[in-house]
Formats: C-alpha cells, sequence, structure tokens
C-alpha cells in the first residue's frame, strides 16, 4: 500500500493549502504534517528542541510527498524555507520518493514566482535523488492529482 503524505508549510492548519492537498489526494489516504507543530532549527542554531530528524525520519518511510505552501511576499513560506535550509548533507532517505509542490496564492499562477519555487525544488529533489513531478495550483489541481503522477 502506498503512504502518501501532504507536509504542509501554512500557519492556516486546515485553510487553503490544506483543501488544495485534498483535491489533489482526490479520496485517497494521506498523512498530515504541519510544519507549524515541529520547532526545527534556523540553519546555525543549535537547540535541544529541535525536531528536524524526526520529521525527516517520518518522511523516510513514504511514498508520496506533497508538499504545500501559501505564497507569501511571492515566495514559498518561511518555515518550509528553513526545513529546505536545514537539509545539510546528503542522504538517501528520500530516495525514489516522488514529490510535488501544491502552491497556493492571491496569483496561483504568477510564473515568476513559481519559475523560482519550481527551481529550488527540482535542486533539492535532485540532490538527494527524489522524483520531483512539478507544481500544482488551484488552476491546476484538475489535471495534475495523485493519480496522474
Amino acid at each position: 500500500m502506498k503512504i502518501n503524505v501532504f507536509l504542509n508549510s501554512s500557519q492556516n492548519t486546515n485553510g487553503e493549502t490544506a483543501k488544495l492537498a485534498q483535491k489533489f489526494f482526490d479520496g485517497e489516504p494521506y498523512q498530515t504534517y504541519n510544519l507549524i507543530d515541529y520547532h526545527i532549527d534556523q540553519l546555525g542554531q543549535v537547540t535541544n528542541q529541535d525536531q528536524f530528524t524526526e520529521l525527516a525520519l517520518q518522511l523516510k518511510k513514504v511514498d508520496i510527498i506533497a508538499i504545500g505552501t501559501p505564497i507569501y511576499w511571492n515566495d514559498m513560506t518561511g518555515s518550509l524555507k528553513t526545513w529546505l535550509d536545514i537539509h545539510r548533507l546528503v542522504s538517501d532517505i528520500y530516495r525514489d520518493k516522488k514529490t510535488v509542490i501544491l502552491a497556493q496564492g492571491s496569483n496561483p499562477d504568477n510564473s515568476e514566482v513559481f519559475r523560482s519555487i519550481n527551481h529550488v525544488f527540482e535542486t533539492f529533489t535532485n540532490r538527494f535523488s527524489m522524483r520531483y513531478c512539478g507544481i500544482v495550483t488551484p488552476t491546476k489541481v484538475a489535471n495534475k492529482n495523485i493519480t496522474t503522477i
């Protein structure tokens, strides 16, 4: 059985980004991890509260990771950027995991914003030997969902 995960970087755990995940998964079961519920140290910080490894080990067990982000100030959320930044070492825990970005914002088809986010995730998924499946927006979810990636 496939294990699907929605990694939600929105501060609104049941907001528009979570609704986009529901549409994307199209009735398939999935587990949600809200970044807002985890303490992840900023790059360079070292605390005894960091939960990055705990979250990474959960993601190791999955087949598909849908990473959701609202668009704030023409970019992904700060919590998602922190999660990306803290991946200092190349590891195989994400190898072959299908990964898609779910992007929600007031102008969800802003190509300049998506070009930047797409570049970041192409680089990230390549570095960790993941299978990048692109970006899904509210207007594109009808054409790209869990059954088409």
